[in-house]
């Protein structure tokens, strides 16, 4: 939606909110309030947000692309457009409940307009500190990630992978900026930067997202199928059906695949997927049920404990190298309910592996803070992980191997200021 028609809509049902309060009031003068909702005043901040030409969004871009990419001269006007926004945005982030009102009953079709503009506004918010930091204006710039990190925590606070997943990508910029000038910093920063992140709403864990994707794929399909029980046995409703519900998560366009195009291990795919019968469409769910079952078991696990376990589950149908998969389509009829059912779960080797990667990146974060201001005694390491401390030129690194099999080491380096 053109974003001008959006604001526009903004301005009228806030008007209308503060007219319907108005015709309320007793006739003491008294005015009725709304319970404190921060989502509803991240959506202002979202609507002050300037329109940006696409020179100036490669110009943002490039200079979000690392903590330690120079700033130039052109950024700093780009981003002082963003003044509105960013005020909304901390007035936002000072109300601790925020509910973004989803549809969850909606399924895999659930709206989460929120996400892009969490995104862009946390970009604006990091760059606007990290100019301040270059400046000397250290206090502001640690409000600035300070509110960064209390919107994706708001982001994450939703049981639903993209957005612990929008959460988890802007924590990760935000940790980088705040490393890399933690040099800079003074004992009372440091203690003021711990007592925030300590009262930070909780992001959604694992077992949550896992429910709640479960609630999204298999509960909404579930309904879907038994409101249409008597009907699935009409071969050409049944296969409109499918058609819909492919389209529906996201796993083929609604016309299926292109026919001039040359995947034909897709195009044979979604034949075998369309031409499913009611009972395959029961084998789907059942398969479903299942797994999500299995991934939620899994997630209750410490973090060392759950490579062995991933491996011990049912091979999942597909082929795949590591964390590539190769062939993710069935060759049979037979097979088509069972990959229908893991094309629309999650997949537990990146579901796991990204959760291990948040939770690595939070604590060597807090530990870069704590070898700051005490010394590289005070590092503590990770149940089951090994964190390494290096010293480089202009700080220290801290690094932590994961549980994957590759072993993909997270770094976090300290002392790189823009």
């Amino acid at each position: 939606m053109n974003r001008h028609l959006i604001r526009m809509l903004l301005s009228l049902s806030l008007g209308w909110i503060t007219f319907a309060v108005r015709a309320d009031e007793p006739p003491g003068g008294t005015r009725s309030t709304f319970a404190p909702n921060a989502a509803v005043v991240y959506w202002q901040a979202f609507a002050t947000m300037p329109d940006l030409t696409h020179e100036e969004e490669s110009i943002l871009g490039e200079a979000e692309y690392s903590a330690d990419t120079p700033l130039t001269s052109e950024l700093e006007p780009i981003v002082a457009r963003h003044e509105h926004a960013l005020h909304e945005l901390h007035r936002a982030t000072r109300l601790h409940a925020c509910d973004w009102q989803l549809d969850n009953d909606a399924g895999p079709n659930v709206l989460l307009p929120h996400l892009k503009y969490t995104q862009d506004l946390s970009r604006a918010a990091l760059l606007r500190a990290r100019l301040r930091f270059k400046a000397g204006e250290t206090d502001a710039a640690i409000d600035d990630v300070l509110t960064v990190f209390k919107l994706a925590r708001d982001c994450g606070s939703s049981p639903i992978e993209i957005c612990t997943a929008m959460d988890a990508s802007i924590e990760e910029t935000a940790n980088a900026v705040l490393a890399a000038h933690l040099p800079i910093l003074t004992r009372e920063q440091f203690d003021r930067i711990e007592k925030t992140l300590q009262h930070l709403p909780a992001r959604a864990d694992i077992v949550s997202v896992i429910r709640g994707e479960e609630m999204l794929g298999y509960g909404w399909l579930k309904r879907e199928i038994d409101a249409n029980a008597a009907r699935l046995e009409d071969p050409v409703f049944r296969e409109q059906f499918l058609r819909k519900i492919l389209a529906d998560f996201g796993l083929f366009e609604p016309d299926g695949p292109a026919e001039d195009g040359d995947d034909l291990e897709a195009k044979r795919a979604y034949e075998l997927y369309c031409s499913m019968s009611a009972a395959d469409l029961k084998v789907t769910l059942e398969r479903l049920h299942a797994h999500y079952q299995t991934l939620a078991r899994i997630a209750e696990l410490p973090l060392a404990d759950r490579p062995a376990r991933i491996d011990q589950m049912d091979p999942p149908p597909y082929i795949k190298k590591g964390f590539q998969i190769v062939s993710f389509e069935p060759k049979t009829t037979a097979e088509a309910p069972t990959f229908l059912a893991y094309r629309i779960s999650p997949k537990a080797e990146i579901e796991f592996f990204s959760e291990e990667r948040y939770q690595i990146q939070s604590h060597l974060l807090k530990q870069a803070i704590r070898v700051q201001r005490d010394g590289p005694q005070a590092l503590e390491q990770i149940p089951g992980r090994f964190v390494e401390y290096k010293q480089t030129p202009t700080g220290f690194e801290l690094r932590c191997t994961t549980g994957t099999p590759e072993k993909q080491p997270i770094t976090l380096s300290v002392g790189r200021p823009s």
